[in-house]
């Protein structure tokens, strides 16, 4: 027997190692041990159990790995842990291979912060995170040492350490003298596990999109529910549940069975036939990428063989996807949204158009899902109103349109007003005004001037704030060819099929209209507009259509991004960068638990101008970024939207 095969034996000892397509690994608590999970017996007496006969199933492909702990059963000669941090470590050096398959991690009582360090450590070593954390009879690590619901047993008497297990609703046959001999040393190590674990902040605790399910006990008196929605805090995707018993549940054959139950349901729902998080998302950007629009729900069922509730149950897990309640069809996957939004991206190669639900998704999807199109534009209002800007993307990177040439690919058409005029991105190798005059750095203060005093005048001319325009406006025309279609991540053409708008009264048409004056956007039919085209000198309008702004390399130098959430990865108290994600943790307890750190995001045209805005318009919070550095933080922050080989993350099988 090798070192490996010695290594698993020591950690499961009841079950042998074996090819699966999903491992189930389960954390035991204080004073168990990994028979919880692995035998049909509870209090010496035949249980059913349900993960063995789940397990027992050869069509579900599943293995349940019961965990043991040292100082205990089979390992009672060796030492017990008295850190977390340890067994973490430890369980991870000696595992970390049967990682590389997809898994899901279980815990009990203190098991669920043992669950949750390995899931973070696995995380951390650039493993594939966890399908789902199911935990459960404990609240979650980030709970301050004030507030914890037990006592430290440390320096506890022999006594007073039995009367701490009492209060956890340990067995009485435990404190019989010669039982408790065996137990007390365990007891006191276990014990020590969660007295001496050190709170972690809630950016060290993120886990992300990782589901977590969490399980109460109806009658533990230590644990109580809202000590369990702390969970809630430490995932974009949390839910609570309840089993009928006390803290030591997994003891009573009845609530051990309804948990265990509870765990096959979500699993079920999240991975059956190997469908992971990963592959789907991957199946579901891939596709709007290359042909414009999310996959059908039925689609994707018959592509993954699952059925339709399980994909659609999959696909509200993700972080960033929204599902229509009544249609189950697919109506936002960040960074692109399939119904309109003020934000258009569009490829000067190929002609396709993809809606964005923010500038910050924008750029993300430019840089990351769309980074291998050699040329496209990002259409958005500035500051939130009725003029526009395009933003140049060469290859992944930001680029003024002065510094585009017709060696870029790009198809003469450019940014245009559908005139028929050579004029737009492609076309000039400099940048060129309405009148075909090339623009001197002098005309970017002009600019400047120009937008402070039509922002002044906008304030002056309205009684509201100045907001973006509705989910039901018209994207802007970007080119002649472009009005053929009016909503939605598409290619240009007169009718797609499968694609849904869903207009201001929630109703959904499938088939597509063309534009109408009606449905054209504000700037294109208002004449009276206080920020309309003739507010603008004329080296703002020209080739981007009327009142467009086509950005320089020196205007992209200038411009800057308003966050009403601030993006910027949090330092924690040592110094360390958090990682970057697409949901920040609010500070306080709301209904709301988690903001899109891309909501609101605004395009301002210097720094002087975004702090008048911000002024104007009574925005103390958030923070102002220069458009350069929102870009690459857009492109850290939806990096998981890159489209990579499909090969590499799974078979999608269409």
């Amino acid at each position: 027997m090798g070192d490996a095969d010695e290594r698993y034996n020591a950690w499961f000892p009841r079950t042998p190692p074996r090819e699966c397509g999903l491992r189930v690994v389960c954390f035991h608590g204080a004073g168990c041990s990994d028979t919880v999970y692995t035998i049909s017996r509870v209090a010496g007496k035949m249980a059913h159990n349900p993960l063995l006969a789940w397990q027992q199933d050869e069509e579900n492909d599943v293995q349940v790995l019961g965990v043991q702990l040292p100082g205990r059963d089979q390992r009672h000669s060796v030492p017990p842990f008295t850190s977390i941090n340890d067994i973490v470590d430890a369980f991870v050096a000696d595992c970390g291979h049967l990682f590389n398959t997809p898994y899901v991690l279980v815990g009990h009582s203190v098991g669920s912060w043992i669950a949750h360090g390995v899931a973070k450590k696995l995380m951390a070593q650039g493993y594939e995170p966890p399908l789902q954390l199911f935990v459960s009879a404990f609240p979650p690590p980030t709970i301050p040492a004030a507030k914890r619901p037990w006592n430290s047993s440390r320096v506890m008497s022999d006594s007073e350490l039995q009367a701490e297990a009492r209060a956890w609703g340990v067995n009485p046959v435990v404190f019989q003298q010669h039982v408790w001999s065996t137990y007390a040393p365990l007891f006191r190590a276990d014990f020590r596990l969660f007295d001496e674990q050190r709170p972690m902040s809630s950016a060290d605790a993120w886990l992300g999109s990782v589901p977590i399910h969490v399980t109460g006990a109806s009658h533990d008196t230590r644990i109580m529910p809202h000590l369990l929605n702390g969970w809630r805090k430490l995932s974009s995707h949390c839910s609570v549940d309840t089993v009928d018993g006390g803290h030591l549940f997994v003891f009573d054959a009845p609530a051990r069975a309804s948990w265990f139950d509870m765990i096959i349901k979500g699993v079920d729902a999240l991975t059956i036939s190997r469908l992971t998080p990963q592959v789907l998302l991957h199946d579901v950007i891939s596709s709007i990428v290359n042909h414009g629009t999310a996959p059908s729900i039925d689609r994707l069922a018959r592509a993954h063989s699952e059925t339709a509730e399980t994909i659609t149950t999959a696909l509200c897990s993700l972080p960033g996807v929204v599902v229509h309640p009544l249609l189950a069809s697919v109506v936002e996957v960040q960074p692109f949204s399939l119904v309109p939004s003020s934000v258009c991206i569009r490829s000067h190669i190929s002609d396709a158009t993809w809606w964005a639900p923010t500038l910050f998704a924008a750029l993300g999807a430019a840089g990351t899902a769309l980074a291998e199109q050699p040329l496209l534009s990002i259409t958005c209002s500035v500051g939130g109103a009725e003029q526009q800007a395009s933003i140049v993307v060469r290859h992944g990177q930001l680029c003024g349109v002065d510094q585009v040439d017709s060696d870029d690919g790009g198809d003469g058409g450019g940014v245009g007003d559908g005139d028929g005029e050579e004029s737009g991105i492609g076309s000039r190798s400099s940048r060129l005004d309405a009148h075909g005059d090339a623009v001197q750095s002098s005309d970017v203060s002009d600019l400047e001037a120009e937008i402070q005093r039509a922002l002044r005048l906008h304030d002056q001319t309205t009684t509201a704030s100045v907001a973006l325009p509705s989910s039901s406006s018209a994207p802007l025309a970007l080119s002649s060819s472009s009005s053929s279609s009016s909503f939605g991540a598409r290619r240009n053409s007169s009718a797609v099929t499968g694609q849904h708008h869903i207009d201001e009264r929630g109703a959904v048409h499938g088939a597509r209209r063309r534009h109408s004056e009606q449905h054209a956007p504000a700037a294109f039919t208002s004449s009276s507009s206080a920020l309309s085209s003739s507010s603008y000198p004329s080296s703002a309008r020209g080739s981007g259509g009327r009142g467009c702004i086509e950005l320089s390399a020196a205007q992209l130098d200038r411009c800057y991004v308003y966050f009403l959430v601030d993006p910027v990865p949090v330092i924690d108290e040592q110094g360390r960068e958090q990682e970057m994600r697409a949901h920040t943790p609010m500070a306080q307890e709301s209904a709301v638990h988690h903001v899109d750190v891309g909501y609101g995001t605004t395009l301002l045209l210097s720094n002087k101008v975004a702090h008048a805005w911000r002024e104007q318009h009574h925005m103390p919070s958030g923070r102002i970024l220069p458009l350069v550095s929102a870009f690459e933080l857009a492109k850290r922050c939806f990096a998981f939207a890159a489209v990579h080989d499909p090969q590499t993350v799974g078979s999608s099988g269409w």
